[in-house]
This record gives structure tokens, sequence and C-alpha cells, in this order.
């Protein structure tokens, strides 16, 4: 359906249903990164002619989703793609997850609603829910320790074993409160650097680059991989 900027007014069940479509668009081209496999998107870029983009984060594909050529469905795409965005934003993981779970509870809660049931009852029903689901998930939380476990969740994430195992070293010395940047080099191979940094008058400095104050022992290790 073309956009016009003629106003309109839809009407149900044509509201949920094209909305329902746009949610199925933009979680249809999420749901292939979901799991621990890898598997990738391909997004044609807009704006040059290079070569497709291939991703596999759920949030950045829907950040790459601007628009849909249906307006209706476009509200209902662009309502996951917010979510999504936030979600990304805020834990930086679990995104397919939740476009999956938003579909499942938005489909069967338009076939409730059809049937006649109650849009409030089912509001209640919802938040009663979460609540379980979220204590549920904190009863059986596991907090990763040492390298070896911080390493197998690196490796679900980057599918890449040397690196993996580097990062769970890096993880396990910065701790939970570290600071840990990854940069694109030049080498063929992956360097690790630490340093610690010094506060002292002037704010904070890192000891790489400072002289030995007091109270600060600059703490710099370079390693080859």
């Amino acid at each position: 359906m073309p956009r016009t900027n003629t106003g309109r007014v839809v009407f149900q069940p044509a509201t949920y249903r094209r909305m329902q479509q746009g949610i199925d668009k933009i979680v249809g081209a999420i749901r292939p990164t979901l799991g621990p496999r890898p598997r990738i998107v391909a997004i044609e870029r807009i704006l040059d002619e290079r070569m497709p983009e291939l991703l596999d984060n759920g949030g950045t594909i829907a950040k790459r989703i601007i628009q849909l050529a249906d307006r209706d469905e476009d509200m209902g795409a662009m309502l996951v793609r917010e979510m999504l965005w936030q979600l990304q934003d805020q834990v930086g993981d679990g995104t397919a997850t939740a476009a999956v779970l938003f579909q499942s509870v938005y489909n069967e809660g338009i076939h409730y609603l059809a049937a006649g049931g109650n849009a409030m009852r089912l509001r209640i029903y919802l938040e009663k829910s979460l609540q379980v689901i979220l204590d549920q998930i904190t009863a059986t939380t596991v907090h990763l320790s040492g390298k070896e476990q911080l390493a197998q969740m690196a490796q679900s994430l980057s599918y890449d074993p040397p690196l993996a195992k580097l990062l769970g070293e890096m993880f396990d010395i910065v701790g939970a409160y570290g600071r840990l940047e990854i940069r694109a080099g030049q080498a063929g191979s992956w360097n690790a650097s630490m340093w610690k940094v010094c506060t002292g008058i002037g704010g904070s400095t890192p000891a790489r680059w400072s002289l030995t104050t007091a109270g600060c022992e600059p703490s710099l290790k370079t390693r080859q991989f």
C-alpha cells in the first residue's frame, strides 16, 4: 500500500492484523540469529553500492530496518525495533530472544482478544507472569567466575576459540568493574595490553603513559597471541 499524506481512520480488525504483519516481517529477519550457532543475515546497503552487510546481531539488524512500505505494518515493525534498540543499549544481548518472545505474546494475545477476551484482564495476567518469570530467572542465575567459564561465555558470542580464551583471561583480570576495549589492529595476531589507572592531583592518568607516582606503580603487560 503506497504512503499518502491524507488522513484516514483504520478500524479493527484491520489495525492489529496489519501491525501483526509488520511485527512478523522484522522478527522474521532477526529470527535466524537466534541460538548458539552463528547464522548470518545479509542487509542491503541503501546509500552506496558496496556489498551487503553481514550481521549476526538482532539489535543491529533492527537498527538497519528504517521503514516498511506499508504504513500500518511499519507501526508494528517500529514498535519491535524501538524495543530491541533499547534492549541492546541497556543489556547488549538477548535481542533475538526478545523479538521472538514479543511476536509470540502479541500473536497469542490477538487470538485471545479476537475470541472475545478482556484486554484489561490480559494485561493483568501478563504483568503477573512477567514478575514470576523475573523471579525464576533471578533464582536460577549462575554467576560466572574463573577464566574457563568466562571463556565459554565469550566463545558463545564470538565463535572464535582463540579470541574467547584471550577474552576469558582479560575479563578474569579486570573483574566485574574493569574496562575492556577491543580495537582493530594491523597485525595478524591478537595483542593484549593491560595497565593501571593512577588517581592523583589532576584526575586519573593511565599509568602506561605516566611517570611513577607515589602510591601508584605503573603496571603494563603486553602479550601476543
